[in-house]
C-alpha cells in the first residue's frame, strides 16, 4: 500500500515539473506566435456564429442526423484548437506550413464566391468573410522573423 501511495506522488510530482517545464517553454514564445495564437483563437470564435447565421442548413442537416451533425461540428472546432495548439504550443513546423498554404489557397475561394453566398445570406457571408480575414492576419504572424527563427530551432531538452 505504501509502495502504491509512493508512486502516485512520485507521478504527481514528475507531472508538476513538467506543468513548470511547459510554463517556462510558454515564457520564451516570440510575440508573434502569441498573437498568432490570440488571434487565431479569435478566428475560431468567430465562426461559431457562421453555423446558426444560415438557419435553413442548420435545420436540414439537424433533422437529418439530430446526434451526429452536433458531434461533427463540436469536433471540427475540437480539431481547429488542436491545431492552434500544436502550432503555438507544441512547434510544429509542418502544422505551420500547412496552415501557410490553407490560408493562401482559402483568400481566392472567398472572394470568388463572396457574391454567391452574400445573396443566399448576407450574414453567414460577412461571418465568413471577416473569419477568413482574421485567420489569415493570424497566419501572417508565422511569417514574421521571430516565428521563423523560432521554428527553425529545436526545442531544448529539460
Amino acid at each position: 500500500m505504501l509502495y502504491v501511495v509512493a508512486e502516485w506522488i512520485e507521478r504527481w510530482n514528475s507531472a508538476m515539473v513538467r506543468e513548470v517545464t511547459e510554463e517556462a517553454a510558454l515564457a520564451v514564445r516570440p510575440a508573434s506566435v502569441l498573437w498568432y495564437e490570440r488571434i487565431a483563437i479569435a478566428a475560431l470564435i468567430a465562426t461559431a456564429p457562421s453555423a446558426w447565421a444560415d438557419r435553413a442548413t442548420l435545420v436540414k442537416y439537424t433533422n437529418q442526423s439530430p446526434i451526429l451533425y452536433p458531434i461533427s461540428v463540436l469536433g471540427v472546432f475540437v480539431i481547429q484548437a488542436a491545431w492552434i495548439w500544436l502550432i503555438a504550443r507544441r512547434r510544429k513546423n509542418w502544422a505551420r506550413w500547412i496552415s501557410i498554404i490553407f490560408s493562401i489557397g482559402s483568400i481566392p475561394a472567398v472572394f470568388l464566391d463572396f457574391d454567391a453566398h452574400l445573396r443566399y445570406n448576407p450574414t453567414m457571408a460577412v461571418i465568413s468573410l471577416v473569419a477568413v480575414v482574421i485567420s489569415v492576419i493570424a497566419v501572417s504572424m508565422l511569417l514574421r522573423r521571430d516565428a521563423r527563427d523560432w521554428f527553425s530551432t529545436k526545442p531544448s531538452s529539460l
